[in-house]
C-alpha cells in the first residue's frame, strides 16, 4: 500500500470515527440494535433522554426493562428506516422493526444533535 493510500485510509477512518456522514436513521438503528443485544451502556451513549435530573441508574434500569421486553419477543430480526426527516438539528425517524417471534412494529424516534452527534431524545 502506497503512502498516499495509507494517508487516505487514515483520513477516512478519522472521519468515520467522528460520525461524519452519520445520519439520524443510522443512530436510531444502532440504538435499537444495542437494546436488542442488551447493551444498555451503548444505548445510553446513543441517547439524550431528558429525565429531569434523574440518575443514570434510573436510565440504565429503564433500558434494561426495554431490552428484557425485546428479549421476550425472541429478539429483533431486522430494523429498517422507513422515513427520516431532518430540520435544524432535530430529526424524526420512523423505523420498522421485524421481531423473530412477533409481527413487525413501527416506531418513531425523535433525535437531536448534541455536540455534533445524533442522540435519541424520545420514542413514540
Amino acid at each position: 500500500m502506497s503512502r498516499v493510500h495509507k494517508l487516505l485510509f487514515a483520513v477516512a477512518l478519522a472521519l468515520a470515527s467522528c460520525g461524519w456522514g452519520h445520519r439520524p436513521g443510522d443512530t436510531a438503528v444502532d440504538f435499537v440494535n444495542a437494546l436488542n443485544r442488551g447493551d444498555t451502556e451503548a444505548a445510553m451513549e446513543l441517547s439524550d433522554l431528558q429525565l429531569g435530573g434523574e440518575s443514570k441508574a434510573l436510565e440504565e434500569m429503564a433500558f434494561r426493562v426495554i431490552a428484557a421486553g425485546i428479549d421476550l419477543t425472541g429478539g429483533v430480526e431486522s430494523v429498517e428506516v422507513v422515513e427520516e426527516t431532518v430540520n435544524d438539528g432535530r430529526a424524526d425517524v420512523r423505523l420498522e422493526i421485524a421481531f423473530k417471534d412477533r409481527d413487525p412494529n413501527k416506531i418513531r424516534l425523535t433525535l437531536v444533535k448534541v455536540d455534533g452527534d445524533w442522540k435519541v431524545r424520545g420514542v413514540r
